[in-house]
């Protein structure tokens, strides 16, 4: 019993560990999502302005770029631009939600302190002159340290005098010749982080805590320890300052040992804590802590192991009593039994779960996401599995894409993940059979080892089930469990249980095609017509409007309203090169059929279905009116909200997604094939320029954060339907109709919510 014990709170330190990686990697993700526009935004002016000297042209460009960067970046305080001769600017946000920009003229003299105050439309409130004020800014440590060191820099977390918060400041010297012509520095407010980690659940009374290379508070669940007044002024505490046992005995453990995982015990509690580097992060000096109460993930050990003692004490009396006579037969009877309860419960389990999957009409209704997700999690949990996933088959049978993964250890669901056939020839040629098949180690197995970088290492699994789901000899998709608890279901049980599941799938994916065919007229054979060869003949296509008159990147239309002007502004010699717009609306058109794209769009000839699409995309976006069209590849790129028209571009590009959807749909229909396109769109910044030189001038490009997150959605948008950003829908939530389509983990970003545009409201 002693040994089951120590063996079951070692699997339970283990299970600790990786409940614990969860919060963990979403606070390295929270950091750095708050603090790399910073960065970037010290990168980009110092790309700007790198051969510039603080004169009266630069600090009106850079202080127009600090404004927007204010607006558009909740993460940063304030912005300042320095010269060597001492002249200053300064824009922060003001406490009315507007902005007030110092400007201090120290060259050629005699010295100016200026302070314009604009309310939050950036009308100018008032002008007033400070002739007390003697800041200097070449005085200050962020200054000093951008000086002194080539690209960004970061100063050690400090107190914000007036916000009395703490705060960071990252810095950039621009040179030429080897000579400072200027820092740009930013202040960036932590109090935010501190929030974050408040709403972090680990355990019941768990914490988290952010902290730099000396161990002074950077972040704290508890906001209001991330400060104390020390002889009339605010300091930031260190770790064993707060009065705090536990994190004071985690403080010096780290001290001692450097980053890891500890054990130890606070007034009779045993406690676990992790401590992780923060690496690349405010200068690469901070850490985390996080500090849990050893009995809130593992106290279920100690009772389990008194009961198991109590069981088994029981059973080893029984046992002895019956040993003498009875020791064969009770030993093959046993056997016997458990094999038999273990089958039962498996069928019992299974019955259970079919039949409340026959009572939920979502499981069954191909709209509901919520479907999708009970069914793998009630694959997962019959199953005692750790992760069970359900995949589509698309392209043409050339690749799997994941309608939804269950993740047992955390609760949550993903999809969107793709699994090419290049990549992955053996596992395709497996599922291609038809038979389902599990092995013990997916490393070792040539159908499942190409899995392990692109699907398995994600959790170590070792062990897999594969079900193909199958529409007679066609495969449509296919089931992988990962380490299922093969001792509790045997594997004739668990492969009849999920190929149950893969047929309930497959008629989702039925009624979703038929749903399709039907909403476009083809459900019931439309106007098809038989030819003599038995082959179903594609319907006369509606006229497509002539081909455009150019394609440099704009319809010439509306090249002649927006492009020359822009590349104009790139060409000048003085200003920006390239322009950041804060407020743009970014559609990304993806085709996924190559093949199909090059074949003709009628029986008889004519122009390819590639050109047809375009045609109509470019008709559809000139009765739009919109400001920028792009054609690159297979994908075809709309946004609008440049300068002044931000708002009304906001509701435009959907509207517009919402005709090149019921275009191309009708395209495809009278092709007589599956919607080979998806969409997405997001907002946000985006920057432009001017591009190449040609007889037709220059190509204004854009390319930015709205650009790659519009991308993002169209790649993982469904056949045919348009998904947008948790920022559009916030925005677009009264005049649109939304349906939630689940949340994506988008590099750089984080978790994200998305949802699927269905209409006008």
């Amino acid at each position: 019993m002693f040994a089951a014990h120590e063996s079951n709170h070692r699997g339970a330190l283990a299970l600790s560990d990786e409940l614990l990686e969860g919060p963990e990697r979403r606070i390295v993700s929270r950091v750095a999502k708050w603090l790399d526009p910073a960065e970037r935004a010290l990168t980009l002016l110092h790309t700007i302005h790198a051969d510039e000297r603080l004169g009266p042209v630069m600090r009106d460009d850079a202080e127009r770029l600090s404004l927007s960067l204010l607006r558009t970046v909740p993460s940063i305080a304030l912005v300042s631009l320095a010269s060597p001769n001492g002249n200053y600017l300064l824009p922060r946000r003001n406490a009315e939600g507007g902005f007030d920009t110092k400007t201090i003229e120290e060259h050629p003299g005699p010295r100016r302190v200026t302070w314009v105050r604009r309310d939050r439309n950036d009308a100018v409130l008032a002008v007033e002159e400070d002739p007390s004020d003697t800041f200097d800014p070449r005085t200050r440590p962020w200054y000093l340290a951008a000086v002194a060191n080539p690209g960004v820099v970061w100063t050690e977390p400090y107190i914000f005098f007036t916000d009395r918060a703490p705060g960071v400041t990252a810095a950039v010297a621009f040179r030429r010749d080897g000579e400072v012509r200027g820092v740009f520095g930013v202040d960036i407010r932590l109090d935010d982080l501190s929030t974050f980690l408040a709403r972090l659940e680990i355990g019941r009374t768990g914490r988290a805590v952010l902290v730099d290379r000396e161990g002074r508070i950077v972040a704290h669940s508890d906001a209001s320890r991330t400060v104390r007044e020390q002889e009339g002024a605010l300091v930031r505490p260190r770790l064993d300052e707060l009065g705090d046992a536990v994190l004071a005995r985690a403080f010096d453990l780290w001290r001692v040992n450097g980053h890891g995982r500890f054990t130890f015990s606070v007034a009779g509690t045993e406690h676990i804590a992790i401590w992780g580097r923060l690496d690349g992060v405010g200068g690469g000096g901070w850490s985390m802590l996080i500090t849990v109460p050893q009995a809130e993930l593992v106290g279920f050990v100690g009772s389990a192991s008194r009961l198991a003692s109590a069981v088994g004490g029981g059973v080893i009396l029984l046992a002895l009593g019956l040993a003498v006579v009875l020791v064969r037969q009770g030993l093959r009877a046993d056997r016997l039994e458990r094999a038999l309860e273990l089958r039962a419960r498996a069928m019992a389990a299974q019955a259970q779960a079919l039949a409340r999957l026959g009572r939920t009409p979502a499981v069954h209704d191909p709209s509901r996401d919520e479907g999708l997700e009970l069914l793998t999690a009630t694959l997962c949990d019959t199953l005692g599995a750790r992760r069970a996933s359900l995949w589509r088959a698309a392209g043409q049978g050339e690749s799997l894409i994941c309608e939804d993964i269950y993740d047992s250890a955390t609760a949550t669901h993903a999809r969107g993940q793709r699994l090419r056939r290049e990549d992955h020839p053996g596992f395709f040629a497996a599922l291609g059979r038809g038979d389902g098949f599990e092995v013990a180690d997916a490393a070792a197995d040539p159908r499942t080892a190409e899995l392990r970088p692109s699907l398995l290492d994600d959790t170590g699994a070792k062990a897999v089930l594969v079900v193909p789901a199958m529409r007679g000899t066609s495969l449509v998709g296919a089931l992988v469990v990962e380490d299922r608890a093969s001792g509790t279901v045997p594997l004739p049980h668990a492969v009849s249980f999920a190929l149950a599941i893969a047929g309930i799938a497959v008629a989702r994916m039925t009624a979703a095609e038929a749903r399709r065919l039907g909403a476009q007229g083809l459900a019931s054979g439309g106007d098809r017509r038989v030819a003599a060869s038995g082959e179903t003949e594609r319907p006369a296509l509606a006229t497509l409007p002539p081909p455009a008159r150019g394609l440099r990147g704009l319809p010439e239309p509306m090249a002649e309203r927006l492009s020359p002007e822009l590349a104009a502004r790139a060409g000048a010699r003085q200003g920006l090169a390239a322009e950041l717009f804060p407020d743009v609306t970014v559609m990304v058109l993806r085709l996924t059929d190559p093949v199909g794209l090059a074949e003709p769009a009628a029986r008889s000839g004519g122009p390819a279905v590639l050109d047809a699409i375009v045609r109509l995309v470019q008709q559809a976006a000139e009765e739009a009116n919109l400001a920028y069209l792009r054609i690159m590849g297979d994908l075809v790129i709309a946004a609008d909200g440049f300068g002044d028209r931000s708002e009304a571009a906001a509701s435009a590009i959907p509207r517009f997604a919402l005709e090149v959807t019921e275009r191309c749909a009708g395209l495809f229909a009278a092709l007589d094939r599956g919607n080979a396109f998806q969409i997405g769109i997001d907002l946000g910044t985006v920057s432009g320029s001017g591009v190449g030189v040609g007889r037709g001038g220059r190509v204004f490009n854009i390319w930015g954060e709205a650009v790659r997150g519009a991308e993002t959605m169209a790649a993982s948008a469904p056949a045919g339907g348009v998904q947008v950003t948790e920022a559009v829908q916030a925005r677009l939530g009264s005049s649109f109709v939304f349906r939630p389509r689940g949340r994506f983990w988008v590099p750089g970003a984080g978790e994200r919510a998305t949802f699927l545009l269905i209409g006008e409201a």
